[in-house]
């Protein structure tokens, strides 16, 4: 996907808004922005992310695509409260939503993919599968065991397996290096 991203592939920008930015939205959300304020925000991590996508490197295994556009975020998050403080906006609402922001930062370590993030993977990519083969992983994906599985659908543990992989493989290209954080 970064490739395609690189090369200003419509589509490929399409499929990373559509994937990301519920999860950017969360995150902006989370951090005490207000309605009006989370779309700018929002608005600004995806134009930062364009710019700067000839800057992403993943040289080491915890450099992540989801964890550099978390940095994006927060440092867009960061812009937004300082632009309110410089163009005056105080009082209670203004304290609150700075201190909500500094007790809700959440912190890379522990952070599990969001559920979601992989769901909409999944909606992009169920269609190029037959209603068997997607049948097969949705129940081992969701802790069915796999000979049950096979038993049940007429197929050999092996292929259970197989298809599991070359499933998990299309999420991983289609949702980048998200999945293994």
């Amino acid at each position: 996907m970064i490739e395609n991203l690189r090369a200003r592939d419509e589509g490929a920008w399409t499929q990373m808004v559509r994937l990301y930015y519920p999860l950017v939205y969360r995150w902006t959300r989370r951090s005490g922005v207000d309605a009006h304020g989370v779309s700018d925000v929002c608005q600004e991590v995806f134009l930062a992310v364009s710019n700067g996508l000839d800057r992403f490197r993943r040289d080491r295994p915890t450099d992540g695509f989801r964890r550099w556009l978390r940095g994006i975020t927060e440092y867009k998050i960061n812009d937004h409260w300082r632009a309110l403080r410089e163009r005056g906006v105080g009082g209670s609402d203004a304290t609150r939503q700075l201190t909500e922001y500094a007790a809700n930062v959440p912190s890379e370590s522990g952070e599990s993919v969001p559920i979601d993030l992989v769901q909409r993977a999944a909606e992009m990519i169920g269609p190029n599968f037959d209603g068997r083969t997607w049948d097969a992983f949705r129940r081992v994906a969701r802790g069915d065991k796999p000979a049950d599985v096979a038993e049940d659908l007429g197929m050999t543990v092996n292929a259970i397996y197989k298809l599991k992989a070359r499933i998990l493989r299309q999420l991983r290209d289609l949702a980048g290096e998200s999945l293994d954080e």
